[in-house]
């Protein structure tokens, strides 16, 4: 009897699985339907996500903002007030190269869900933030602190024309230290 149970609540998953799946494709990857899986499985099916398609609308959209703008960065929250600790850290990075979070270009995926779910498709990344540069995905917030200790970041900025500040500061403390007279302090005169 717990065989033959077994086998039709597995049956029933499977059945429930499809018509979610079937319900995801054909309604522009319904969020509820996602939901509703989850709510079945204990987890978002990963087969679920991976047969959403991205909507051509949704696809235009980023492509227009990546291609638009040298540097673009996709985080919850704005520059000025990130809503999560992981877009304040690329935040935090970019502004301490010298990229002010005014200036900074970016949108909120917590206005709109489309652009959010379909984000993830279009990088095939699954998390947010996301930057990219020259219409490039570069990363999120685990890749900007890996270029950030390594330096790599400095190149990245200059291949969109921004000199990183730290860089600028360097080049300042070098020229406070030598006060133009090329190291000579005096005491050779």
């Amino acid at each position: 009897f717990l065989l033959l149970f077994g086998a039709v609540e597995n049956k029933t998953k499977m059945n429930f699985l499809r018509q979610a799946v079937h319900r995801a494709t054909t309604l522009s990857a319904s969020t509820s339907a996602m939901r509703s899986c989850k709510g079945v499985f204990g987890q978002s099916s990963l087969l679920l996500r991976r047969t959403m398609a991205l909507k051509p609308e949704t696809k235009d959209a980023i492509d227009n903002l990546v291609k638009e703008n040298k540097l673009f960065l996709f985080m919850k929250g704005t520059p000025e007030a990130p809503m999560c600790g992981f877009s304040r850290v690329v935040v935090t990075i970019l502004d301490a190269h010298g990229i002010d979070p005014l200036d900074l270009k970016s949108f909120n995926v917590l206005s709109d869900q489309d652009i959010r779910e379909g984000l993830k498709e279009y990088s095939e990344w699954p998390t947010i933030p996301q930057l990219y540069v020259n219409g490039e995905f570069v990363g999120g917030s685990d890749i900007m602190i890996e270029m950030h200790n390594s330096g790599d970041i400095v190149d990245l900025l200059e291949s969109v024309g921004h000199k990183s500040k730290l860089l600028r500061m360097e080049d300042e403390d070098g020229n406070d230290n030598n006060n133009g007279n090329n190291g000579n302090n005096g005491s050779d005169k």
